[in-house]
């Protein structure tokens, strides 16, 4: 069957069918099925007894190979593809044997699997899995996500010397968000156009341990919290965000804890996954807190100028804070009142908060959860993830189908602004 056009190329080519290539004006044949691997002529010599790709009539392998092209999508075939490849990380002996920790680019190995008539998984060889589609290496490379470059281990800049900024003798970290990532993240244009699920990344860098913990959650569970300084966060986010571009394919949440904890080796990340327990509501706790106008000198607190906060255990109640980095400006300090209950009067006097008191009203087991039952998201989001789902493997959707749509009206429903 022969059909000219570029469109109609596309089309033929997602369905395996030949065509005319609009480009070079050649015939383009249709997709077949490979000659198969030898896997079961040397099973006892390489030690390859796991590929089942002898196991599987040729009914089952024409079956597979029709039904694959009856997708007819480029993007969902790799999803497909995708579903049925599973990433692993390479042994310890593996990686032992290398003379040098550099010398080798392979850091995981993929797992190939094809279903048979009764619906089994069957592992295969990687030439199997290609000969059982009539796809190539590099079709296979694409559906895995992987790219074949050397990813440098040097990202970390472990550098012996004390940090810009950072006092080691102080456990004082800088924080910092990333940019949102949006879930899921396939190669297919539709998704420009679709709201999708933001998953938040907020960087903590412990200076005096030199350990960058990243804090991450999606959208429903819990919105995006403030907080932004600058030094070592920014150079974190830049060996995440490389590993990202190396990265086609992620479906869920975890699909993005599971990169950032592996995009760096050497002193790798520490992804704490955040759930509603995590967050809680500031508003009471808060509200039993006066803050005091004047400093202890009398002077108006000057809150929008300030640059640093401190916080002392032996000094319970005292705000320490400085309106510039330098270190010869002193520390100022106010002072915190503990507001009583009943309607306020101006003769009564506020009394200054014990530690007791304030352990009391900041413990965490003591404070509410900001969002118990999880966070909803829009319902036009939703509407929108769900049509995403013929493009995300189906072990994927119970992730989507879990999420809670709010069902405000149009003129009430108001998206969230992911960096803001």
């Amino acid at each position: 069957m022969m059909k000219n056009g570029k469109e109609n190329g596309l089309r033929c080519g997602n369905l395996g069918l030949e065509y005319v290539s609009d480009k070079t004006r050649k015939i383009v044949p249709a997709k077949q099925e490979g000659v198969g691997c030898n896997c079961s002529g040397r099973t006892e010599a390489a030690n390859v007894n796991w590929c089942k790709y002898h196991v599987l009539t040729e009914n089952e392998r024409d079956e597979i190979f029709c039904q694959f092209y009856k997708i007819g999508d480029y993007n969902a075939q790799n999803a497909f593809l995708f579903g049925l490849i599973s990433r692993q990380e390479c042994s310890g002996i593996y990686l032992k044997k290398r003379k040098n920790e550099n010398s080798s680019r392979r850091h995981v190995s993929f797992i190939y699997r094809v279903k048979d008539s009764h619906g089994q998984l069957n592992r295969v060889c990687s030439k199997g899995f290609c000969d059982v589609f009539g796809i190539s290496k590099r079709r296979l490379s694409t559906a895995r996500g992987d790219r074949k470059v050397n990813i440098s281990q040097s990202n970390g800049n472990d550098s012996e010397d004390e940090e810009e900024g950072c006092n080691t003798s102080k456990v004082s970290p800088p924080v910092d968000h990333r940019k949102a990532l949006p879930t899921p993240k396939i190669p297919t244009g539709l998704v420009f156009y679709l709201r999708q699920l933001w998953v938040y990344n907020l960087g903590v860098y412990v200076c005096n341990k030199k350990t960058a913990f990243m804090c991450m959650w999606p959208e429903n569970i819990a919105s995006r919290v403030p907080g932004h300084t600058f030094l070592p966060s920014d150079r974190d986010f830049g060996v995440i965000e490389k590993k990202i571009r190396k990265t086609d394919y992620v479906f869920t949440p975890d699909d993005w804890f599971r990169l950032v904890e592996n995009s760096r080796l050497k002193n790798p990340f520490q992804v704490l996954r955040m759930g509603t327990e995590d967050f809680k509501n500031f508003h009471n706790a808060a509200s039993l807190i006066v803050r005091n106008q004047k400093n202890a000198l009398g002077r108006k607190m000057p809150l929008r100028k300030i640059a640093i906060l401190r916080i002392q255990a032996t000094k319970p109640g005292i705000l320490q804070y400085k309106t510039k980095y330098s270190d010869i400006c002193p520390w100022e300090e106010v002072q915190v009142f503990y507001k009583p209950a009943g309607r306020p009067n101006k003769g009564k006097n506020l009394a200054m908060p014990s530690q007791e008191t304030l352990r009391k009203i900041f413990l965490p087991s003591n404070m509410e959860c900001l969002y118990p039952a999880g966070r909803k998201i829009s319902a036009k989001k939703h509407k929108d993830l769900m049509s995403l789902l013929p493009y995300i493997p189906q072990n994927h959707h119970a992730v989507y189908y879990a999420l809670q749509p709010d069902n405000l009206t149009a003129a009430e429903e108001v998206e969230d602004d992911p960096d803001n």
